[in-house]
Formats: C-alpha cells, structure tokens, sequence
C-alpha cells in the first residue's frame, strides 16, 4: 500500500498543468532532436491508431461519460495547445 493512499492529492491548477505539458514537449523535441510539428504529428498518428478502450487504460479513463465521445486525437491535441 503506497503511503500517499490516504492522503489527498493537491489540485495541479490549469496553467501548470499547460506549463508541464509545454516542458515534456520541449523535453521530448530535445531528446529526439525531432522538430516539434514532427513529433504532434507522430502523436497524432499515435492517438488515431489506439481503440478507445486502449486511450481509457492509458489515461487511467474508469467511466466514459454516457453518450459522448471522452477523447480524440484532434481533442488532445488541441488541449495541449491551448492558451
């Protein structure tokens, strides 16, 4: 049992969940030494090869909302991007 269990996890605010999405893209284009628009494209291609139910296990996805669509890769994308 991991020691955090009971304890409640704090609230990651909107901007620095958009600040670390910007620095592991940053990270992942210097570490591949892959230009940005390449590796959104490579996670496009990514995202539009998983099932559904393969996106829910990835991202830990319990219950989809009833009659609409949780994720696409055009969604994730975008939310990465905003501003």
């Amino acid at each position: 049992m991991n020691e955090f269990d009971d304890e409640q996890q704090p609230e990651i605010s909107e901007e620095t969940w958009m600040l670390m999405q910007r620095l592991h893209w940053t990270w992942m284009s210097d570490y591949t030494g892959q230009d940005m628009n390449v590796l959104t494209d490579k996670f496009e291609e990514w995202c539009n090869s998983k099932t559904t139910e393969e996106l829910d296990e990835i991202l830990g996805v319990e219950e989809a909302p009833e009659n609409e669509n949780l994720h696409s890769a055009e969604d994730i994308i975008k939310s990465m991007w905003k501003d």
